[in-house]
């Protein structure tokens, strides 16, 4: 039986109201202790060589009782497709039965630019559950010339054949098909736009709705999960420029603070993950 637009329709709102309820009674919630987010030491870059190209690469885990702002991670590793189907909005594959914390692919890119031929992808951090740990892994490109290089490890790290649901802020819009983009330019293909996908902005925007002054994620980070940013943060707007500083100088003094930027990016996607799953499962930390 087909479903009719009426009956589409009042099962978005429902799903918008029952995310908004949530929304409401997760900020109820006594506010915990923030505490600053680490990283990793700077310098701690390792080189790795391809046909394509070169890149750099670090490591960080995390143990499932880490805190992020004020947000412990261990609500995300029982993340179920019951709270995936609301924080989605209804979406069906993302959603499905069975999908469970390990399918998540937290994801953030870092680029030259929003677009157009002269802008290019150089560094990009990818997070996922291995095991008891949240594994954050950071690749760079260390000069235009090495991008293939970068997007080829970048495709092989998502495990798109394994069918993952992609967690970004703005991916559906800006990081993945500026991936897609880039990977055909280099005459490869990546298949972002084609995977099961969750974008928190969208999330945020419905569920947060009149409690937030803005979506940007530093608010997000700030109002709702506390996160104080390192001392040397750099803002994204700076990030273009700090970039372009490192590839004058070769200096890692102007790279190691992007590599910091974009980590957090990404642990506050799973912070979050983590803080609206605690309030779906309504087990407080």
């Amino acid at each position: 039986m087909t479903s009719t637009p009426t009956a589409t329709a009042e099962a978005r709102l429902a799903t918008r109201r029952e995310l908004q309820d949530l929304i409401r009674r997760i900020e109820q919630r006594p506010v915990r202790r923030a505490h600053r987010v680490e990283t990793s030491p700077p310098g701690s870059l390792a080189w790795l060589d391809s046909k394509a190209g070169r890149i750099g690469y670090r490591e960080v885990r995390y143990a499932s009782d880490e805190v992020v702002g004020m947000q412990s991670l261990a609500p995300l590793f029982e993340v179920d497709a019951g709270s995936l189907h609301l924080l989605s909005r209804g979406d069906a594959a993302v959603g499905a039965p069975g999908t469970c914390a390990r399918d998540l692919v937290f994801f953030d890119i870092e680029t030259t630019g929003l677009g157009g031929a002269g802008a290019a992808v150089f560094m990009v951090a990818v997070a996922r559950i291995e095991g008891v740990e949240l594994v954050l892994r950071q690749y760079v490109s260390p000069s235009p010339a090495d991008e293939a290089a970068l997007v080829d490890v970048v495709v092989r790290a998502l495990s798109l054949d394994a069918d993952p649901v992609l967690v970004t802020y703005n991916g559906l819009t800006f990081d993945a098909p500026f991936i897609d983009e880039r990977a055909t330019l280099h005459r490869r293909r990546a298949g972002l736009q084609s995977a099961r996908h969750l974008d928190l902005l969208h999330t945020v925007r419905r569920g947060y709705r009149g409690v937030l002054p803005s979506h940007r994620l530093a608010v997000v980070e700030a109002e709702v999960l506390r996160v104080r940013r390192p001392e040397l943060e750099v803002g994204g707007a700076e990030v273009p420029a700090w970039y372009f500083r490192f590839l004058r100088s070769g200096s890692m003094r102007f790279l190691d603070p992007l590599l910091d930027h974009n980590a957090v990016d990404v642990l506050a996607l799973a912070a979050l993950v983590a803080h609206l799953h605690e309030g779906v499962s309504g087990e407080p930390e």
